[in-house]
């Protein structure tokens, strides 16, 4: 989950069925559109964020890495076209080499996570920090967790 989900700067480092159509590939981190902006003045799409740090490096004025033609703030927009087309792209589930056989739209990735039996959780008991595949985490508070809540074979407490 953690690159596909958790990035927060750059595109989608998640694992398409097909390969990323150019058209979609932000050109500054070479991975699929997240939050795709497009500059008004020479059509070039970018990840917002790969724009902004863009920016942040260059200062004013900020020159598109593309054609080299000075960026105006204002003849920025999001590309909303854009990001349905990427958000509809195909992916497998980030745990796919643990043997997860899902897959889908890129836009319901994030939620599969939330319940990808393959996704390591950690214990729920607050003393025990082992991580562990979701699908095990059962078996471990019941039977393996050494601070697991037990009853007393004597007087049936817990």
């Amino acid at each position: 989950m953690a690159d596909m989900v958790d990035r927060v700067t750059g595109g989608y480092e998640a694992e398409f069925l097909l390969p990323v159509p150019e058209e979609y590939e932000c050109p500054i981190c070479q991975l699929a559109f997240r939050d795709p902006v497009q500059i008004e003045d020479c059509g070039h799409r970018f990840c917002q964020s790969c724009l902004q740090e863009l920016k942040r490096r260059q200062g004013s004025p900020c020159l598109c890495p593309l054609d080299r033609k000075p960026i105006s703030s204002s003849k920025i927009f999001v590309d909303k076209a854009a990001k349905r087309a990427v958000l509809s792209l195909g992916v497998k589930c980030a745990n796919w080499k643990r043997k997860c056989d899902w897959t889908g739209d890129l836009i319901y990735a994030e939620e599969h996570m939330k319940n990808c039996a393959y996704e390591d959780v950690h214990c729920t008991n607050v003393e025990c920090n082992e991580l562990m595949p979701r699908r095990t985490l059962q078996y471990h508070l019941v039977s393996k967790c050494r601070w697991r809540v037990v009853s007393c074979q004597f007087c049936s407490e817990m």
